[in-house]
């Protein structure tokens, strides 16, 4: 999971010009980030559906008709994720309390498209606005190579508008190194066993966050991992 920020609380005027407004004809004018709303984007990845909420009561009434209760216990999974359909419904339902608040006092779309499936190219295209094949990115893979410096991000845009912004969670967008950790602090979960770090061009920081709490990479142990960032060092 990973939420982007976009903080106007300082009122910055600034001036317009053609690089900074959707407009080709258009008279300079100074305008304010006063007013301006603050914006918050969420983005969660492998999320299933009936694991939230408002899934987990749309689930509850397919279970009168078409739902078949036995799909999970059909399914082979390992002793640690066995849970009965009716105990995994009433944890989702408790879950994530914020997050039904927010859709309850805004608007809930339930019928939407992402640029892909999987995380490097989806958040890719969010901060980009354009399709991750675009520019190379189809897999995972590709993200963990870079997205293309040459590409400008949704920050770097809200930053030239006089907003502060702020990442935090996984960034999974920049070139990265693994450096293995002192065999003395190794544990059998390979997540804890080496540093994942971003190469200086890509990490958040240069790419329109002023502030970066979270991993630069997938796969990180989420729990003393020895990969969480806060800005360039360890917090």
């Amino acid at each position: 999971m990973a939420a982007f920020a976009a903080h106007a609380a300082d009122d910055v005027k600034l001036k317009a010009t053609k690089t900074n407004v959707a407009f080709s004809d258009f008279t300079p004018t100074e305008y304010s980030t006063k007013g301006k709303p603050n914006i918050i984007v969420l983005t969660m990845d492998d999320l299933g559906y009936g694991q939230l909420p408002f899934d987990a009561a749309d689930l509850l009434q397919c279970n009168k008709g078409s739902f078949d209760p036995k799909t999970m216990e059909n399914r082979e999974v390992v002793d640690t994720y066995k849970i009965g359909i009716d105990k995994a419904i009433e944890a989702a339902q408790k879950s994530t309390p914020t997050l039904l608040s927010l859709m309850d006092e805004g608007v809930r779309f339930t019928n939407g498209y992402v640029a892909h499936g999987v995380s490097g190219p989806s958040r890719a295209a969010i901060m980009t606005g354009r399709a991750p094949a675009r520019f190379g990115v189809y897999s995972n893979t590709d993200a963990q190579d870079g997205i293309p410096l040459t590409e400008t991000f949704l920050p770097e845009l809200f930053q030239n508008h006089g907003y502060y912004t702020a990442a935090v969670g996984k960034w999974h967008l920049s070139k990265i190194s693994n450096v293995p950790v002192p065999e003395d602090k190794q544990t059998r979960d390979y997540h804890d066993n080496f540093t994942t770090f971003s190469a200086e061009e890509w990490q958040p920081q240069n790419r329109g966050f002023d502030y970066f709490m979270g991993f630069h990479a997938a796969g990180t142990a989420y729990y003393n991992s020895p990969s969480l960032f806060m800005t360039r060092s360890k917090p």
